[in-house]
């Protein structure tokens, strides 16, 4: 069971002077199952290793199981219980006889991740985080995360296309850039260095593309430095459920939370450097900050092409081996039957690692 020392909110009053480390916290959610556990781990793991002082705060929906809550804290210094928060609309085209399952019941509870804006001093978790990074459970941070705490929030990283994160060709297949080994620039800089470069805002007039075309996805959400507070909290909720907005999040934009937080926060964007969410391991993973799988994940063993995976492409191979290396230091992982199910298909999968160090 969950340590409730940790699991359960601290009222204000016990509170003491709370070091600036400890005012900051990077939140990754948990949410419908136990199924995106290895991801959740490895991110805070991925923190942890690289001496990241600020607070790890894992936050879970009801279906969580009390061992994978028992596990999290092995790694997160809070583990919050939260409420599914329902699309505007969603709850009216279903019911208890017909509920949502599946990729219908993520769809309808995107906006839970915005529940991190109660972790303020005037929320209701009894926190007092004065900034908190959203982190999505596919995205391993490898370095400099602490360095994200001196942007300005609202800060992401803007990336309106899929091209625009990679250089793709009409095939669909990566093109190899050799020259951002060298420069630490690659198409993403091609596009925004002259208007957004990192540590300036993003022009208003690109976050409000979304509004207009539904295909944008605007500010990437799988990191994102917000300010929490309740009451904005509660003007998002409102303003999500109004007006053309209301139809947008209900019907228009298939990337719901995203979408909608680049909408709301509109104008105010601070630009992120791209090197802290690299997709598909481009241009190296040796200039990345942080490794995002947005596809395939690389825990998915049961996925056709597991091993083939490990050993094509260096991000899956690297997640692969901070994975072990993260049950070789917390052993008591593997009382979780799917972590160590998870060990031996990465051993076999990998011959060099089949025998334990």
């Amino acid at each position: 069971m969950p340590d409730p020392d940790k699991s359960m909110p601290v009222p204000r009053s016990s509170r003491q002077a709370i070091p600036k480390e400890h005012r900051r916290a990077f939140v990754t959610f948990l949410m419908f199952n136990d199924s995106y556990l290895p991801g959740c781990l490895m991110a805070a793991y991925g923190l942890k290793v690289q001496g990241s002082r600020s607070d790890r705060v894992c936050m879970v929906t009801k279906d969580v199981s009390d061992r994978a809550r028992s596990a999290l804290l092995t790694v997160y210094d809070k583990v919050l219980p939260v409420d599914e928060i329902p699309i505007p609309g969603y709850q009216e085209v279903s019911s208890a006889n017909s509920p949502r399952t599946g990729s219908a019941r993520v769809k309808g509870a995107a906006l839970t991740r915005f529940a991190s804006l109660r972790l303020g001093p005037d929320g209701d978790f009894g926190c007092s985080y004065e900034k908190i990074v959203n982190i999505d459970a596919d995205l391993l941070p490898l370095r400099d995360f602490d360095d994200i705490w001196s942007l300005p929030a609202p800060a992401g990283i803007v990336n309106e296309r899929r091209e625009h994160m990679a250089d793709i060709d009409d095939q669909g297949k990566l093109i190899d850039r050799p020259d951002a080994r060298r420069t630490g620039k690659w198409v993403w800089h091609d596009i925004y260095d002259d208007i957004c470069p990192p540590g300036s805002p993003i022009p208003r007039e690109i976050t409000d593309r979304v509004a207009v075309d539904f295909e944008n996805y605007g500010v990437n959400a799988s990191l994102l430095l917000l300010e929490p507070s309740i009451a904005t909290y509660n003007e998002f909720m409102d303003w999500a459920d109004r007006g053309e907005v209301r139809d947008f999040v209900q019907n228009r934009w298939a990337w719901t939370d995203q979408q909608a937080a680049t909408y709301f926060w509109s104008g105010q964007w601070t630009s992120l450097d791209p090197s802290y969410s690299i997709f598909y391991g481009y241009p190296s993973i040796e200039l990345s900050r942080g490794l995002h799988y947005a596809g395939i994940k690389p825990w998915s063993w049961r996925k056709k092409g597991f091993a083939r995976r490990l050993e094509r492409f260096p991000d899956y191979a690297l997640w692969a081996k901070r994975f072990l290396e993260m049950l070789e230091e917390l052993p008591e992982l593997r009382r979780i039957g799917g972590l160590k199910r998870l060990e031996a298909e990465i051993r076999a999968a990998v011959p060099q690692t089949k025998t334990r160090r």
